[in-house]
């Protein structure tokens, strides 16, 4: 916010425009998620309080599932007049569409296997009951609660997963009803229950663990394929459909498509061509890169990218009509009765007899300070301007029949011809 920096795309907007942008985008990504879907937003200490109140807006607070801190890079700073420590932390803001939505496996790698332990399990807060343990009824200190309900501790005593301890001499009793402590005599028991051994850990909002940045592409602010894993990991399924709208340098994109699951990337940089699509046929061609070093993905499949129709080029593939109305009228006049005769009242201003043969449509695309025209797939274009989900596409004697559904379930057959020769 505010400055340009490092960025290969413009940043330095006003809070205001910043804000709209992202919330136009917002606003479209809650109506594509599944009920049990989830956005990840990741913000600077510049934004991240404002994108904060933003979101609670669109999804609502209670669809906020958590705020998670991850590596930013780190710029030195020398010692002196330090107005500000470093920042070295991004937030990372989840939120879900509703209350349908888990995550998915929410656990990490630890570096050893930890040991398995007994822990005591009245540490947590708020006065609770007295529960049964072993046939001794037992009341929780004051202010705390049993972990667990009577149900569950009856059936953690079967399987031998809850003990009761003498406080004084540390025996363990893990059979029939209690009474008086064998070694001691005591009658002061504690209830602890075991914690399994184990090679991971529930994640929690720190993952400082991982790198939040990378640079194997040479785009700037380039996410680390290990952090994106993560997110994807603990939130979708293979097969499920992932979407980054601020696509960069494809992060996201190669991740997914590692990953085995769908996905679509959107941007509007002139870096597209030279990064993500670099870096995807790359992924393609199974070059080891990011996660591909270290987990057994293979990398496989095809995608496809489209270039929308940008309004200069809306404009040059107009067709203008030579002024054919004089009258005896003011320069003024004349131009106003001009500009309606030949653009409102005509029929189109697209040059329509380039449409008579819909398999060779042409359009000028200016690219840079060139302009060329370019075969355009009129048959595709038109499918998703409609909103045409194909079930088939029959192709005979010179026509082309498309059959699917529209947004609305119902039946459609599109019927493409060469004019000119039928």
């Amino acid at each position: 916010l505010g400055e340009n920096g490092d960025f290969l795309y413009k940043t330095n907007y006003l809070d205001s425009s910043w804000l709209s942008l992202l919330e136009e985008r917002l606003k479209i990504a809650k109506k594509l998620l599944t009920d049990d879907g989830v956005v990840f937003v990741r913000c600077d200490y510049h934004g991240n309080y404002i994108v904060r109140n933003l979101m609670n807006s669109i999804f609502g607070i209670s669809n906020f599932r958590n705020e998670i801190f991850i590596n930013r890079i780190f710029k030195n700073k020398n010692n002196q007049d330090i107005k500000a420590l470093p920042f070295i932390l991004d937030s990372l803001l989840v939120y879900s569409k509703n209350y349908q939505f888990s995550y998915i496996n929410p656990m990490k790698k630890l570096d050893e296997i930890r040991e398995a332990y007994w822990r005591h399990m009245n540490d947590s807060a708020g006065q609770g009951t007295e529960k049964t343990f072993y046939g001794l009824t037992l009341k929780p200190p004051v202010d705390k609660h049993w972990k667990y309900s009577q149900e569950k501790i009856d059936e953690m005593i079967k399987r031998k997963e809850l003990q009761l301890f003498c406080k004084k001499c540390g025996y363990a009793h893990n059979e029939g009803n209690v009474g008086a402590c064998p070694k001691c005599k005591s009658n002061d028991w504690n209830p602890k229950y075991l914690v399994k051994a184990t090679d991971e850990k529930i994640l929690d909002t720190n993952w400082s663990d991982i790198s939040g940045y990378s640079n194997t592409t040479g785009f700037s602010t380039e996410n680390a394929e290990v952090l994106l894993e993560r997110i994807i990991n603990i939130s979708t399924k293979p097969n499920d459909f992932v979407l980054d709208f601020f696509m960069g340098s494809g992060t996201t994109q190669a991740v997914a498509h590692k990953l085995n699951r769908k996905w679509i990337g959107v941007d509007m940089g002139a870096y597209f061509y030279k990064y993500p699509i670099t870096r995807m046929k790359q992924v393609l061609y199974g070059i080891e890169k990011g996660i591909s070093k270290t987990s057994k993905v293979k990398s496989m499949g095809r995608f496809k990218y489209f270039t929308l129709e940008s309004y200069e080029d809306a404009c040059n593939n107009l067709q203008k009509k030579e002024q054919q109305i004089k009258l005896d009228a003011s320069v003024e006049e004349q131009y106003k009765l001009n500009y309606m005769f030949d653009f409102e009242y005509s029929d189109s201003l697209l040059n329509i007899e380039m449409f008579e043969n819909p398999f060779d449509y042409k359009m000028k695309i200016t690219t840079g300070n060139e302009t060329k025209e370019r075969n355009i797939d009129l048959i595709e274009t038109f499918n998703y301007l409609i909103g045409l989900n194909v079930s088939s596409i029959y192709q005979k004697d010179g026509f082309i029949l498309v059959e699917g559904k529209n947004r609305a379930e119902e039946n459609i057959l599109v019927i493409w011809r060469n004019t000119k020769e039928k």
